[in-house]
C-alpha cells in the first residue's frame, strides 16, 4: 500500500500500533483537512441508519447506566453483582417480606453498620426505611392494623 491519505488507508496502516504518537498526529492533520466531508459523512450515515443509531446509543447508554449501578452498589455495600445474583437466587427473585417475584430487587441494610440484610421490593424497602428500621414503631402499627 502507497502513502495514501485516505482516512481508510490511515487507519488501516500496520504501523499504527507501533508508533501512536506518529498516527495520533497524522489522524488529526487529516480531520483538520478533511472535516466538513467527514462530518457530512457522519450526518449523512446518522440520517440514512436512524434507527440504527437510535438502537446502538440506547444500548451504549444501557451499559453505562448498568456499570454505575454496580459501582455505586459496590462503593456503598461493597456487594459486587456476583454477591447480588447469589442472593437473588438464594431468595428465588423474590422480596423477603411480601414474596412478591420481581426481575430487579432493592438491597437492603442496617443503617447503623452496613450489613446486609436482603433484598427487597421498592415498597418493602421504603417501608421499612420510612419506619426508620424501628421495630416498636412496626409492631405498633401492625396493631393498629389488626384494630380495624
Amino acid at each position: 500500500m502507497g502513502k495514501s491519505n485516505s482516512y481508510q488507508a490511515i487507519w488501516k496502516r500496520k504501523d499504527r500500533k507501533k508508533h501512536p504518537e506518529k498516527y495520533k498526529k497524522r489522524m488529526q492533520k487529516y480531520y483538520k483537512n478533511n472535516r466538513k466531508k467527514l462530518i457530512n459523512r457522519v450526518k449523512k450515515y446518522t440520517e440514512d441508519n436512524k434507527e440504527k443509531v437510535k438502537i446502538r446509543k440506547n444500548k451504549h447508554y444501557m451499559a453505562i447506566r448498568e456499570a454505575r449501578r454496580w459501582d455505586n452498589i459496590r462503593k456503598l455495600y461493597g456487594l459486587s453483582k456476583e454477591d447480588y445474583d447469589k442472593l437473588y437466587v438464594n431468595q428465588q427473585g423474590r422480596c423477603a417480606v411480601c414474596r412478591i417475584e420481581l426481575p430487579v430487587l432493592h438491597i437492603d441494610h442496617f443503617h447503623e453498620d452496613g450489613t446486609i440484610r436482603g433484598l427487597l421490593c421498592g415498597k418493602c424497602n421504603r417501608g421499612i426505611g420510612l419506619f426508620d428500621d424501628n421495630i416498636e414503631l412496626l409492631e405498633a402499627v401492625i396493631k393498629y392494623l389488626r384494630k380495624r
